[in-house]
């Protein structure tokens, strides 16, 4: 069994930790992605419960603690921009974490982490970066305008959302101004794919593909 070949078809996050640990136990490991270079992009990651466990026996614990991104927590506010409700991050390394992880990172910064072990080189640090604000639009519709707007052309997405949160308040106006210029904007329909089961024959689904519960 040792000399079993697997090939594992993703290279963001779960497919370089699944080959990592194939690997240490011996098997032969091809990780394919389609894509041409690191898809080094996205929204933060939070690391709970069992992640910090796996982390902590992959030995990158210290490394991810270097290039957290350190949220504090989150606050409720309304349209003037009033507190109404903070959740802050349980960051005394003890009981349930909250809403806000200690263990948050830039899904970028993991994926380049899991790809540098996996190719035997020195992981480093990312330079300190000035705070950026990651604003969030969302609402639910069940109208086929939104549904189809993830596949319409980036700047028919970007004038939805201009439009449907226009006048809405609090810093709207500035994020809806900061998201004709960024580089990192995506849109996606947020649902839920059931399936009876993660796997057929030699062919096992991982991580998002298997049990994300919104995708």
């Amino acid at each position: 069994m040792k000399s079993l070949k697997i090939i594992v078809y993703g290279g963001g996050c779960a497919g370089p930790s699944l080959a990592f640990w194939l690997a240490r136990a011996g098997y032969r490991v091809t990780i394919v992605e389609r894509f041409p270079a690191l898809r080094a992009t996205g929204a933060q990651i939070y690391i709970r419960e069992q992640g910090i466990e796996v982390i902590k026996h992959m030995g990158l614990l210290d490394t991810l603690w270097s290039i957290r991104v350190g949220e504090d927590g989150m606050s409720f506010v309304d349209v003037q921009g009033r507190d109404k409700a903070a959740i802050m991050a349980n960051t005394s390394g003890k009981g349930v974490q909250s809403m806000a992880s200690e263990y948050e990172i830039m899904r970028g910064d993991l994926i380049r982490i899991l790809y540098n072990i996996m190719m035997r080189l020195k992981t480093l640090s990312r330079p300190i970066m000035p705070p950026e604000v990651k604003p969030i639009l969302a609402f639910r519709d069940d109208s086929e305008e939104l549904r189809s707007m993830p596949k319409a052309p980036l700047e028919t997405q970007k004038q939805f959302w201009s439009q449907k949160f226009k006048d809405v308040g609090w810093r709207s106006d500035r994020f809806i101004q900061g998201m004709q210029t960024t580089k990192n904007f995506y849109c996606q329909e947020v649902v839920q794919i059931r399936t009876n089961t993660w796997s057929k024959g030699r062919v096992v689904l991982l991580a998002d593909a298997a049990h994300y519960p919104a995708h």
